[in-house]
């Protein structure tokens, strides 16, 4: 979707506190299409970076494969990170308590040479804004929709149903 539009993407998920209130969220940031190649380097230092010098697990998990849960063993907080087709990494969280939750977003931040507090705190939307800018992607996004193909034959020729 993003490469039609001359953008390159990156993924990226937080997965916390397994202990109290398991959390994960997952994000999706377009760049310009010239940016892609550099994702990995940028996150692949700061990942190296992040944290205490001496930990009790790897700091960088370059991921071989797509499945994130062979790689990350299970119960443990982590953060990952990919680029598309590119395989990605991933980062076992030691210090949930101290953890950037914005980590992903400030390397973006850092690629594109912004204002570190744009990156921590993004400026509050009004609902309508907010509602428009959903619509917008839903209409960018229907052409790549790729659940359409699951749903039945009845709904693909247009005909509704109460679901809907």
């Amino acid at each position: 979707m993003f490469q039609s539009q001359g953008e390159d993407c990156v993924f990226f998920e937080t997965a916390m506190s397994f202990k109290r209130h398991p959390h994960m969220v997952i994000e999706c940031i377009p760049l310009p299409e010239d940016m892609g190649s550099m994702l990995p380097m940028y996150y692949q230092k700061a990942i190296q970076e992040c944290e205490s010098e001496w930990s009790d697990n790897k700091k960088l998990v370059k991921l071989k494969e797509k499945n994130i849960g062979r790689n990350i063993p299970k119960g443990l907080p982590y953060f990952h990170v990919d680029f598309g087709l590119d395989m990605g990494f991933a980062h076992i969280i030691e210090e949930e308590e101290e953890w950037n939750k914005r980590f992903g977003h400030e390397v973006v931040g850092g690629m594109l040479d912004t204002e570190p507090r744009t990156m921590r705190n993004p400026p509050w939307e009004q609902f309508e804004e907010q509602k428009r800018k959903v619509i917008q992607f839903g209409s960018m996004w229907s052409e790549f929709d790729w659940t359409k193909s699951l749903r039945p034959n009845s709904q693909a020729r247009g005909e509704s149903s109460d679901s809907d």
